[in-house]
């Protein structure tokens, strides 16, 4: 975590440098069926962890309301913003989706979206018990 700014600055980079592989390797070797499933793993990775922190934020500020009114930042337009981020993330999460019944037909479909489903309710098990440093 960042000392100064608290965010995951590692993780942020361990996802840039997994981008820059992807879009590196998409060039060289074209794009296999590989290549596109690894992809929409990624894009799926990306729209489950904005759909966290979407409702983490709503989360944080319905449980400690005075804690948030306490916060040095406000974000614009609240609670506007972050539904309309909610509505690109399901959009996004649609189309890829969409795109893989397209290419790749139900079954693979299917298996994806099982698998999807298992990892974010085994992430919301883990992370269900975290709270701000100064609540504990």
């Amino acid at each position: 975590v960042h000392p100064t700014y608290k965010t995951p600055t590692k993780n942020i980079w361990v996802i840039w440098a997994i981008s820059v592989v992807f879009v590196v390797l998409g060039q060289l070797a074209g794009q296999t069926t590989i290549y596109q499933l690894l992809i929409y793993q990624l894009v799926w990775l990306w729209c489950v962890s904005w759909a966290f922190t979407l409702k983490a934020a709503f989360n944080f500020r319905k449980r400690y309301p005075n804690e948030a009114a306490k916060l040095p930042w406000k974000v614009p337009l609240w609670p506007l913003t972050p539904i309309i981020g909610g509505v690109g993330v399901f959009l996004c999460a649609f189309a890829m989706f969409q795109d893989i019944y397209a290419n790749y037909g139900g079954p693979i479909t299917i298996g994806f979206a099982a698998a999807g489903l298992i990892i974010v309710g085994g992430l919301k098990v883990t992370t269900a018990h975290i709270k701000p440093d100064h609540v504990r």
